[in-house]
């Protein structure tokens, strides 16, 4: 009897859920405009991609640390769900749009490497660049 009661309790749980949240969902107000997925917003100038590129090593290094801390540090590149996290969180803190399309134009195996090249940005200005001729 005590299985029946809670299964029927989380029956009408769910039910209640299933109308309550489209009721809520619908507010009348419109949604917001985004931008498109397509947008570019990253600088064509090289001293602004090399800020950018400052900024995001900045962020990694931050998140390096902060994982690494009181741990031996081991040597090669070892990226960890905290390092990753780390620098989602920053990239998400400086509210940066520039920034957010530098990191998102990063080549996956430099994104999270705090030990990448110093030119990394020059790929990431031809990947741009190619992006653009594209659209």
């Amino acid at each position: 009897m005590n299985m029946f009661f809670k299964q029927a309790v989380v029956g009408a749980g769910l039910a209640l859920a299933g109308f309550a949240v489209p009721a809520m969902a619908d507010t009348g107000t419109p949604a917001p405009a985004s931008t498109p997925v397509n947008a570019v917003v990253l600088p064509s100038d090289s001293d602004a991609l090399r800020s950018l590129e400052h900024q995001h090593r900045r962020i990694v290094r931050t998140a390096i640390r902060q994982c690494n801390s009181g741990q031996i540090k081991q040597r090669g590149i070892i990226v960890n769900p905290c390092v990753i996290s780390g620098v989602v969180h920053g990239i998400e803190l400086a509210e940066d749009p520039q920034l957010t399309a530098y990191d998102a134009a990063l080549p996956m195996q430099a994104r999270y490497d705090d030990r990448r090249p110093q030119s990394i940005w020059r790929t990431v200005a031809r990947r741009h660049a190619a992006a653009s001729e594209l659209h």
